[in-house]
């Protein structure tokens, strides 16, 4: 990264260890109740009623262990919080049986469904604790939650079930996040069957979500694409960094993914990415912009050697200075590019704290 970075770098540092990650570990925690809050007002408070999602907290967790690695919290005492509210009260049945979808601020369950995408958080959050603090039961809760995702796996064999219920339509998107999960797993045991796994999601990609370089994101049960098949710009942008991460030599792939973005998901005036665009590419579906695809466009970047510091500027332009509350932010930009005032979610926390995580790596 040029010398001119590093001053950004600084900057990145500092809004995560002074602001957002002291935010997110005081508000953001319910300390009566439990568990991280799925979101605070506009204000900064938070919404304490508000349901806990479990895939909110896996990202929490997941954020507060990779952050302990980092040295930007004091240690993994927030993580550790997060992890006993998930294993008290997200897994009723055991958690080789999975961990339920939604329950209340005391633990209560509200949606008892097995999800996928939320096991895939999961897997990602329990491997990350499990580096960060070497807790025994983490790495239990690794291998339970591989168990309940392989209690998913699809009839056909190929690909898994949306959830125990099985949902349609089929998502990539799921998918993807298995790809990222098995990765974090095989990093933090070595176990080469979460490559195999891992590999799994990316023949998936190739073999079926991929249509003339542009990723679709919903499917029928055979895997043939949904009617009004739509791109998530956002979501190109995630899988050229597993790509990178993965290590595959998929160099073609993640040009045609990052390249499909650069024609059709990102107006060339703000260079910031849309929602949703048509799967044909002539019209976004929804232009409107939320923060998490700015991040996913830098980590892109990165993969690719790609020099990150415009995008990292234009999220802070756009979405972390007009924030009321620091270390929070505007989540959502209307279609003209002015933000949309609403509450503050703390799922994007994942996605900024993940995508500046690898800004700093390169500084």
């Amino acid at each position: 990264m040029p010398n001119g970075a590093k001053p950004l770098a600084a900057r990145v540092s500092g809004w995560l260890s002074v602001h957002a990650l002291p935010l997110w570990a005081g508000k953001g925690f319910d300390a009566q109740g439990g568990g991280f809050v799925d979101c605070l007002s506009a204000d900064g408070e938070p919404m304490l009623g508000s349901p806990r999602r479990c895939m909110l907290q896996a990202r929490q967790l997941y954020v507060f262990s990779h952050a302990a690695m980092l040295g930007l919290v004091p240690d993994t005492s927030v993580a550790r919080k997060g992890f006993e509210f998930l294993m008290r009260h997200g897994a009723p049945d055991g958690a080789e049986q999975g961990f339920v979808h939604v329950m209340d601020r005391n633990g209560r369950v509200l949606d008892a469904r097995r999800d996928l995408y939320d096991h895939a958080f999961l897997l990602l959050a329990f491997s990350w604790y499990y580096r960060a603090s070497g807790d025994a039961r983490a790495r239990q809760a690794m291998d339970d939650v591989v168990t309940a995702i392989q209690a998913l796996r699809h009839p056909s064999g190929i690909g898994y079930l949306e959830n125990n219920e099985g949902a349609l339509p089929r998502r990539q998107n799921s998918h993807m996040h298995l790809l990222e999960g098995f990765l974090a797993a095989f990093a933090a045991t070595g176990q080469f069957e979460m490559l195999s796994l891992a590999s799994d999601m990316v023949q998936l990609l190739v073999e079926h979500f991929l249509y003339d370089g542009v990723l679709l994101e919903y499917f029928e049960d055979n895997w043939r694409p949904a009617p009004q098949a739509i791109m998530e710009p956002g979501h190109h942008q995630e899988w050229v960094w597993l790509l990178r991460q993965f290590n595959n030599g998929g160099e073609l792939v993640m040009r045609q993914l990052y390249d499909s973005v650069l024609r059709h998901g990102m107006p060339a005036q703000s260079r910031l990415l849309y929602n949703e665009v048509w799967s044909d590419g002539l019209q976004p579906k929804d232009a409107a912009k939320r923060l998490w695809p700015q991040t996913e466009h830098l980590k892109a970047e990165l993969a690719l050697g790609l020099p990150g510091e415009e995008t990292v500027e234009r999220i802070f332009k756009h979405f972390l200075d007009p924030a009321s509350v620091k270390g929070a932010w505007i989540d959502r930009l209307d279609a003209s590019n002015a933000p949309i005032q609403g509450t503050i979610p703390a799922s994007s926390l994942y996605h900024v704290f993940l995508a500046f995580s690898e800004f700093l790596a390169e500084a």
